[in-house]
């Protein structure tokens, strides 16, 4: 067996993403480092983090918190950008409860 291939064939069964995410549309508020509060849209969230529309001065490794209806601030680090959107990470992942919840109150897409 050739070690190389191993690995390669290793790397490729590795799931991208650490939990299932919902599609969904949700506006929040999120300050990203000490700036100041923004409206943005979040999509795509799962316990683990979300996705959501690209604001100003978002970079990789940028912490930030992010502010869902009714609930506490939540620390989180972005994790990728693109042109429109970006991707975040939670510094704690939610409970599968609190998803639920979320996701009730926001709308489906």
């Amino acid at each position: 067996m050739n070690p190389q291939n191993s690995s390669a064939e290793h790397s490729a069964t590795l799931p991208l993403r650490g939990s299932e995410r919902r599609p969904l549309t949700l506006r929040c508020e999120v300050r990203i480092g000490a700036g100041a509060w923004s409206t943005v849209l979040l999509q795509n969230l799962s316990t683990d983090g979300f996705q959501m529309g690209r604001t100003p001065g978002l970079r990789a490794e940028t912490p930030l918190r992010i502010r869902l209806p009714n609930l506490e601030l939540l620390p989180a680090v972005v994790r990728w950008v693109d042109k429109e959107y970006a991707g975040c990470a939670f510094a704690r992942p939610l409970s599968a409860y609190v998803l639920d919840h979320i996701a009730g109150h926001s709308i489906v897409r």
